[in-house]
């Protein structure tokens, strides 16, 4: 009887539903950060696969996808309106798989490459709708909510995936691009418990509000890919201080990423609290964090200092990566907002891909410093620049305050 009751409660059909959108919306935002970061641990099995390959080349593993999810996420905010979503999130799914997986049968460093752009195509439809799809289904504190629990499952699979990778490369490095399989999971659980997201007019938004909200998404994703550009000194050059400082080998270079990774997971629980307290100036706040917990990494004299600037900058990042999304929806006009999250998601990628060389062309003009020294204090300046555009952002009221529907359930 009370068997019967349950399953016939049009409520409880309800709550299993959203519990499936919600599984398959984080599901895929496990994919955002694979992209790169499942392959950055192993470039070293590729050097020994293709010695006759300069190590610029083999970098390119990791550079070139974020240029090719660049153009993918333009072109996913382009047509995300013309076309159902769950088509178009299906195709960016079968790409991230096959040029993922692909690279694993390949016997030539070029063909690695193809494959790795046909990645970066799918990743950025996937980047794109892993905020499109929250800013579709949600909305308030539970938007909030699903921001902040996408950022912490893709810092999460950050630990995880590099662990597993690496593990399987032990054996070939061909088993490595195993790791990208978990696109055929998600494949699997949007497949079928992603419902179609609702399109339309929304209501009726003049033409200026619409100017002043896309104005602000294109001060967003100038600031995002500022941001990006100092941000990816870290991962790419902590190594390189903790070795100029003397303070040990590679493991503590391990060590600093973990806490400043579990610094943003943590933070990434409470963000929907984070964000209530700090209001309109937490964006702020975020690169305040990161400002100085940079410049102590960059300046500290002992390890203890050294986790501690690592841990502040990832308090800072675990708030600015779903604060930033967050803005962008809020921002957005609204029928248009897959293109403005596609923009910031474009602005985000680009920020990674130029961040090798804006540091080696700063180079140029550093003659006294030892260089990762002045890597981080260069990026540590370039905070400073992003505060201070986010205090001008303060200035802009909030155009966009309708969020977009919640899914209907047909009970």
């Amino acid at each position: 009887m009370y068997h019967n009751t349950l399953f016939c409660n049009p409520a409880w059909k309800t709550n299993l539903i959203m519990d499936k959108t919600k599984l398959s919306v984080l599901s895929i935002s496990a994919l955002n950060i694979m992209t790169n970061a499942s392959i950055a641990p192993v470039l070293v099995y590729f050097d020994q696969a293709f010695p006759e390959v300069p190590l610029t080349n083999i970098r390119l593993m990791l550079t070139l996808p974020a240029l090719f999810i660049i153009l993918s996420s333009l072109i996913t905010g382009s047509i995300a309106n013309k076309m159902p979503k769950r088509s178009l999130l299906f195709i960016g799914l079968l790409l991230y798989l096959i040029g993922g997986i692909g690279a694993g049968f390949c016997h030539t460093f070029t063909a690695i490459l193809g494959f790795r752009i046909i990645l970066g195509f799918g990743a950025g439809v996937t980047n794109t709708f892993s905020t499109v799809l929250i800013s579709s289904f949600y909305t308030g504190d539970e938007r909030m909510r699903m921001v902040g629990n996408a950022t912490l499952v893709s810092h999460l699979v950050a630990v995880l995936a590099p662990l597993l990778a690496g593990w399987l490369a032990k054996f070939a490095w061909r088993y490595a691009f195993g790791i990208y399989g978990i696109a055929l999971i998600v494949w699997i659980i949007t497949f079928f418990w992603l419902p179609e997201p609702q399109s339309g007019n929304h209501g009726i938004i003049k033409n200026k509000e619409v100017m002043q909200g896309m104005n602000m998404v294109y001060i967003i994703a100038f600031n995002a890919s500022l941001f990006m550009v100092s941000f990816y000194i870290f991962p790419t050059g902590i190594a390189h201080l903790i070795n100029a400082r003397e303070f040990g080998e590679s493991q503590i270079a391990g060590l600093a990423a973990s806490f400043s990774t579990l610094a943003a997971a943590l933070i990434n629980i409470i963000f929907t609290h984070v964000m209530k307290f700090f209001k309109k100036y937490v964006w702020s706040f975020a690169i305040s964090l990161l400002a100085g917990g940079f410049y102590l990494t960059a300046c500290t004299p002992n390890t203890l200092l050294l986790f501690t600037g690592t841990f502040v900058s990832g308090i800072g990042t675990g708030i600015l990566f779903p604060a930033i999304m967050l803005r962008t929806t809020q921002y957005a006009p609204q029928n248009d907002a897959s293109r403005s999250v596609s923009l910031v998601v474009a602005g985000s990628n680009l920020g990674q891909f130029l961040s090798p060389l804006f540091y080696s062309l700063l180079q140029r003009a550093n003659t006294e410093m030892i260089p990762i020294y002045f890597d981080f204090r260069s990026a540590t300046f370039l905070y400073v620049i992003a505060l201070f555009i986010s205090l001008l952002l303060l200035k802009f009221p909030l155009v966009r305050v309708q969020p977009l529907p919640t899914i209907e359930i047909n009970t």
